[in-house]
């Protein structure tokens, strides 16, 4: 390894902006949004946070869904089935 300074050749990948270039930069930076721009973003983020929150209760419903339907062949499992398989129990049909 070597205590040296970098080559030129790393320094022309990454060209220096110049003064103008840099207080450009700067103040777009710093400029605070128009209302209009405010107004636009809040819109867009109004809708992206509908579409996630109807995509969340669809699932959250389609898993609600699935967990009843599962409880209830269970419930019809243990209710109907298991006493034909077992005649000596109690309550057989």
């Amino acid at each position: 390894m070597s205590d040296e300074a970098s080559s030129s050749s790393a320094a022309a990948a990454y060209p220096t902006p110049t003064p103008d270039e840099a207080n450009d930069e700067r103040q777009y930076q710093d400029a605070p949004p128009s209302a209009a721009q405010l107004a636009e973003k809040r819109k867009k983020n109004r809708q992206v946070f509908n579409k996630k929150r109807a995509e969340l209760l669809d699932d959250l419903l389609r898993n609600l869904d699935i967990l009843v339907y599962a409880e209830l062949s269970t419930i019809y499992y243990m209710e109907y089935i298991l006493p034909r398989q077992n005649p000596d129990a109690e309550g057989a049909c």
